[in-house]
């Protein structure tokens, strides 16, 4: 069985969950599994992403906040996602989550994150109902494998930054063995940082770039 969307062949895979260094100060976390997603991400506080007004069904290749949101920026799809519903267009997830997802019939997805985001999780799930192995990449070439189910197996990735002045600009997910018949991702969160504290935190580097350079001067 899948998801309503064209079969394709099974494989057994393996996976690697935990938290892993994607370079100098990004982090992947796979932690939660199929749970909710906690309140914070590296010590980041997060929010849901707003919700699509979109037509079910429809293909997208952005999320665009409204502007009461808290949210600012676009997240943007590297290739055009068609619109689901969990328990309409898009069969099974996890822990009761019952909003839009967005599925792909490719085996790689790239999403480009709103600028500044210093933290982000999503969920993501096969198309077949099967375990089938996917690797996240963020801002280097190291990677993170996971065995994700496709019955009710969405699995939680997060993604963050540990320095102010480095955020993290992409998420890329792919099926190497391009045999998931494609997948969905949903139920985005970010983090919202205090008005002002990212201009602070700049200020506040520039700052000690400047007094660095002067002291090599003397």
């Amino acid at each position: 069985m899948n998801h309503l969307k064209p079969m394709a062949t099974l494989a057994g895979l393996a996976s690697l969950i935990g938290i892993n260094q994607a370079g100098a100060g990004i982090f992947i976390d796979t932690s939660p599994g199929t749970a909710a997603p906690p309140a914070t991400l590296g010590g980041y506080s997060m929010i849901g992403f707003p919700a699509d007004l979109s037509a079910e069904g429809s293909l997208t290749t952005s999320l665009t906040p409204p502007a009461s949101a808290p949210v600012t920026g676009n997240l943007t799809f590297g290739t055009a996602v068609e619109h689901d519903q969990i328990g309409s267009l898009w069969s099974t997830w996890s822990h009761g989550y019952a909003g839009a997802v967005y599925y792909t019939d490719s085996y790689k997805l790239n999403l480009t994150l709103p600028g500044g985001t210093l933290a982000f999780y999503l969920y993501l799930q096969p198309n077949i109902y099967d375990d089938f192995t996917f690797d996240v990449t963020t801002e280097s070439a190291v990677e993170t494998s996971i065995t994700i189910n496709g019955n009710g197996g969405a699995r939680y990735i997060g993604v963050y930054s540990d320095d102010p002045l480095d955020p993290v600009t992409f998420v890329f997910i792919k099926n190497p063995a391009q045999d998931a018949d494609g997948f969905a991702v949903g139920e985005f969160g970010i983090n919202v940082p205090e008005p002002g504290a990212f201009a602070w935190v700049t200020a506040l580097g520039l700052a000690g770039l400047v007094f660095a350079r002067r002291a090599q001067t003397r």
